[in-house]
């Protein structure tokens, strides 16, 4: 393949609105293992393997080891790794060790341009802290080449449906 998905994880630190995880959380969580990850993108680079992404319902942030894997795809030559993310976890540290890792695209699922609005689709949430880690990752990012950061936001499709 030319591309794999992977769920690192199988939990979220947040429950929001319209997500599965607030309506049917995990039981327990499962941890990926890095060992096993490891032996397929080394099968997979051999085979032609370019892109990688870590995310799809769940948080790849709760993972502190995340940088690892990254950084372990990109030194066997996967060209593009990406992952989303609600940023609430996305310290400075973590920020850091991210744009050092390898990775090439990240998203920001933040689904708000207003506190507000935030605070009703991401309970538990923090709309400051994350707009911080946002501006604060961002800010070194524009320092890293060939790195691709997108903020996706709901809050104008919301309002225009429900006018």
């Amino acid at each position: 393949p030319l591309q794999l998905d992977f769920e690192l994880n199988n939990t979220c630190n947040l429950r929001c609105v319209g997500c599965t995880w607030s309506k049917e959380p995990a039981d327990t969580a499962v941890n990926f293992p890095i060992e096993k990850f490891k032996e397929i993108i080394s099968e997979g680079a051999k085979n032609g393997l370019a892109a990688l992404d870590m995310s799809f319902v769940n948080e790849p942030l709760i993972r502190s080891d995340l940088p690892a894997f990254i950084r372990f795809a990109k030194t066997n030559g996967i060209l593009d790794i990406s992952f989303n993310t609600n940023a609430v976890l996305l310290s400075k540290k973590m920020s850091d060790e991210l744009l050092e890792s390898g990775l090439t695209r990240i998203q920001f699922s933040i689904d708000a341009l207003t506190e507000d609005f935030y605070n009703r689709v991401r309970p538990g949430g923090d709309f400051r802290k994350v707009f911080d880690n946002v501006k604060y990752f961002i800010e070194q990012a524009r320092k890293t080449k060939g790195l691709l950061t997108a903020v996706r936001t709901l809050e104008r499709l919301a309002e225009a449906s429900a006018a």
